[in-house]
């Protein structure tokens, strides 16, 4: 059996340089020409059979090859790229140079989220002359199909290793290869000449380089259901800012929980020189998250739009997003203390006691209706009750172990501009204070408030206060407790907790 296989004709993505992978494009002018001549060319074979990829620019090649309806399959379809498809490959080689280069060379080491592995790839084109042609006992057959595609064939033919997947290269659009197939053997007979040059090829890429370090880009990740604004007219707003000064502005929504976190990881593997989180406290730790333990880490700009937004007050960043926008300092930024606790990272404070509980049973709809409000009123439920626990707390400079109220280890003595305490903590200092409240009757609490707004809370006497680079909490009850991290349900006792100095670079607003 003779195999005649072709690459679909030139299409309009292939002019304007656009990945296609699994999307389609019509063919050029050009295309269908060059496909005709092709016809004209093998008018005297007579194909048994014509089969083509379900995609149309295959199967409109197919039919001006042939004059035939092709038989179309999924099965030849070419290899699907994810989310690289329908971009222009520089655009591709700015945000991922290093696993494009890598696709384009060494097929055993790709691998791509969304995307289709070299392995499973090879696995389906084998299915289809499994499926279609063994056994049969077909002359002449047309394949029209697409270009990684028949390297693939062609590395199927050459019992080629993965590694060496590549040493055929993407064939001209419309040019035959020609293969023998018997009792399920492919051997190749004569090659299509290749559309570009291995080495012309690898100094393009070689050349985006340069491109990719010297480009700057940034990722925009939104979170929709924080806040309650017009999220459009604040991105247009952000935006028009943003085209100033980035090259590139990339958006991305989350819709489920770790979105931030994967997309942030992201921006930082592919070396993006910014990130902008537009949510709360969650949305901005799960950025942080992403980012903390990769070795190259974005700038992070915060556009408040949760209800606490706690670093951002500390930062004196507007509450109001087109004034924080709009005071934003695109050439200033400073260096800031990141908390771990356990495996997850907090921006501004650890807590645990009736208010960090209240907190967790406030609703997204009463949060976004209320704002801080929300944890107040469910505060005021919880602070009604005894709520003393029993627990262990270790720190650098000293140890306690009794009942508390509430436990806070927090990484600044600010909340917003407002000082609660004399200790004087810079964001950037490497440390913690921790106050451990030990009384939980109401006048106790009034004392504490009146001493917090005095700016004086560790001198409270129902305060055990500590300065600290480590911390660790354990319970000594049998009951389980949970903690807070800035807002959301952390983990349960026992936790160790630590500041990492000067872990993240953070644009802050121009001064007043």
């Amino acid at each position: 059996m003779n195999i005649y296989l072709v690459r679909h004709g030139q299409t309009e993505n292939n002019v304007k340089m656009i990945l296609q992978g699994w999307n389609d494009s019509a063919l050029t002018e050009e295309g269908i020409r060059v496909a005709k001549d092709l016809g004209e060319e093998l008018k005297d074979v007579k194909f048994d059979r014509v089969f083509s990829s379900d995609l149309k620019r295959a199967s409109d090649t197919a039919r001006y090859i042939s004059g035939k309806e092709p038989i179309t399959t999924p099965l030849l379809r070419e290899i699907d790229m994810g989310d690289w498809s329908g971009r222009h490959i520089d655009d591709v080689l700015k945000t991922d140079y290093e696993a494009y280069k890598i696709f384009t060379e060494r097929a055993d080491l790709y691998k791509k989220e969304g995307a289709e592995d070299y392995k499973t790839f090879l696995e389906r084109i084998k299915k289809f002359f499994e499926e279609n042609l063994l056994g049969k006992d077909y002359e002449n057959v047309l394949l029209v199909a697409h270009g990684v595609t028949c390297v693939g064939v062609l590395a199927l033919a050459e019992g080629l290793a993965l590694k060496d997947f590549w040493s055929n290269r993407v064939p001209k659009n419309a040019s035959p290869s020609i293969l023998s197939y018997e009792d399920g053997v492919l051997r190749v007979i004569k090659k299509a000449p290749s559309q570009v040059p291995k080495e012309k090829f690898q100094q393009y890429i070689n050349d985006r380089a340069v491109l990719k370090e010297t480009s700057k880009d940034i990722m925009v990740i939104l979170n929709p259901t924080s806040g309650g604004e017009d999220h459009e007219k604040m991105l247009g707003h952000l935006l028009y800012k943003l085209n100033d000064y980035y090259d590139n502005v990339y958006i991305k929504f989350t819709a489920k929980q770790f979105d931030a976190k994967e997309f942030s990881k992201k921006a930082a593997r592919e070396k993006l020189d910014s990130v902008c989180v537009i949510g709360g406290d969650g949305t901005l730790n799960e950025v942080i998250s992403g980012m903390i333990e990769e070795t190259y880490k974005p700038k992070l700009m915060i556009i408040p739009g949760g209800t606490v937004n706690c670093l951002a007050r500390v930062l004196q960043i507007p509450m109001d997003s087109k004034k924080a926008i709009d005071n934003m300092d695109m050439e200033n930024t400073i260096k800031v203390d990141i908390g771990k606790a356990g495996n997850r990272y907090f921006s501004y404070m650890l807590s645990l006691g009736p208010v960090s509980e209240a907190i967790h049973e406030s609703t997204s709809e009463e949060k976004t209706k209320y704002g801080p409000m929300a944890y107040f009123i469910e505060s005021t439920k919880k602070l009604l009750g005894n709520n003393l626990k029993k627990v262990r707390v270790t720190c650098d400079d000293g140890d306690f172990e009794g009942e508390v109220d509430h436990v806070v280890v927090c990484l600044t003595n600010k909340f917003g501009k407002y000082e609660f305490s004399q200790s004087k903590l810079d964001i950037d200092d490497g440390y913690a204070n921790v106050f451990i409240m030990t009384e939980d009757d109401m006048l106790s609490r009034l004392s504490l408030l009146g001493d917090a707004i005095w700016s004086r809370i560790e001198e409270n006497e129902n305060i055990k206060y500590f300065r600290t680079k480590k911390v660790r909490i354990e319970s000594l009850e049998d009951k389980e407790i949970c903690t807070d991290i800035d807002g959301d349900k952390g983990d349960n006792l026992p936790i160790d907790v630590e500041v990492l100095q000067k872990s993240l670079e953070v644009f802050i607003p121009r001064s007043k």
